[in-house]
């Protein structure tokens, strides 16, 4: 009898302690695991299994410089780092004692330097033009677009010139990686560059091409609107897949909706698998294949802004980039918040000025245009400290 209860008591011991691993075993597997976050992002302070975007700092020393003479307006800016930058437009000086009409001016660190890059006419001959749009991949590998839309590029010692017809005007904005690949948008119509040839696709709106932005060559976007035709509907966001280039929105701009993009749109941003567009209603900001919330940011309402169309906004991802208007209303955005910049919005009451482009580059950032009171040219220089 002794040995049966013996037997009986090991079996419940052994029982015991299965259906304790059992319960071990079950508590550990449903334990979270540390996320694997991507770049940009870190495992959150609250939860390990989360992923939270990483911060940047909102602290940028401001300097600012006048270039030219009697009239000057800069239309673009390109940074390759923070001692090798590059601005065109349409700048006047006077060295010589004589009034020269020039179109490009480099930091190199210390100082701008200005001068002129020559473009090609149609009839073969090389001219100096108003400079429109410039794009630099690196110090030897440089293209400027002129007011006419002709191309220049620049290879560290030798330029090569490149010509459309008088009709393919391709001046607003220019986008891409690198000189294998890049695209031009002009006043109706868009122009692809593979590295050998143009290859110009059939205009789908009738207005002007205002920004233009991409992540590769199967996701770039663009934005056409002309405010001086009559159509409440002619502001489009289009978008090329590789193949085509298609209507993604078409925009009412006399109607604004709580919950989606609408009004008008002048800029558009992309990074990461994100699209950002700035609209009247607020910034819409949209994963590639989902979804689209609308943004209006608390800190943009509590400085009077009602209605959301940024002509400005570009970045280095999705937790640093500045977004704003031509008026000097600048805001930076962190990962968690987004932050006025005094220095530049006090300009707006100072002295009045319009920006066109802005650029940044690691920690960098340049806005460029023209100040009113002396009818010269503006550049803006941020560095993150």
């Amino acid at each position: 009898m002794k040995n049966k209860q013996t037997i009986i008591f090991k079996m419940l011991f052994i029982a015991t302690a299965v259906i304790l691993m059992g319960l071990s075993a079950c508590k550990t597997s449903t334990t979270p695991q540390p996320a694997d976050c991507d770049l940009g992002y870190h495992q959150c302070e609250y939860d390990e299994s989360i992923c939270c975007v990483d911060t940047t700092s909102h602290n940028f020393t401001w300097t600012i410089d006048i270039i030219g003479v009697f009239s000057a307006v800069l239309t673009d800016v390109s940074i390759i780092s923070e001692n090798d930058i590059w601005v065109i437009g349409d700048i006047y000086t006077n060295d010589t004692g004589y009034l020269k009409n020039e179109n490009v001016a480099h930091w190199d660190g210390s100082e701008w330097t200005i001068s002129s890059i020559e473009f090609l006419r149609s009839n073969g001959e090389h001219y100096s033009s108003v400079g429109e749009c410039v794009k630099a991949f690196s110090t030897n590998d440089v293209w400027f677009v002129s007011s006419y839309g002709a191309l220049t590029h620049f290879d560290g010692s030798d330029y090569q010139y490149y010509g459309f017809g008088s009709d393919q005007r391709f001046k607003n904005e220019i986008w891409g990686n690198s000189s294998d690949y890049f695209v031009l948008a002009g006043d109706s119509t868009i122009v692809h560059y593979n590295g050998n040839e143009f290859i110009q696709y059939a205009p789908i709106t009738n207005s002007s091409i205002y920004d233009l932005y991409g992540l590769d060559q199967n996701n770039i976007w663009a934005v056409s609107y002309n405010d001086a035709l009559l159509s409440s509907y002619d502001n489009l966001v289009i978008h090329f897949d590789g193949q085509n280039w298609n209507e993604l929105y078409r925009l009412n701009t006399e109607v604004l909706y709580p919950d989606s993009i609408s009004g008008i749109v002048e800029a558009i941003w992309a990074s990461g698998d994100t699209v950002y567009i700035p609209s009247s209603a607020g910034i819409w900001k949209k994963s590639i294949n989902g979804n689209g919330v609308l943004m209006r940011p608390q800190e943009m309402i509590d400085e009077g802004i009602n209605y959301f169309t940024g002509t400005l906004i570009r970045g280095n991802n999705a937790n640093d980039y500045f977004y704003g208007y031509w008026n000097g209303q600048i805001f930076h955005y962190n990962g968690i918040d987004w932050y006025y910049i005094p220095e530049l919005a006090e300009l707006q009451f100072t002295d009045p000025i319009r920006l066109f482009k802005m650029a940044q580059k690691d920690n960098v950032v340049v806005f460029v245009g023209e100040q009113f009171s002396s009818g010269l040219g503006i550049i803006i220089k941020g560095v993150r400290y």
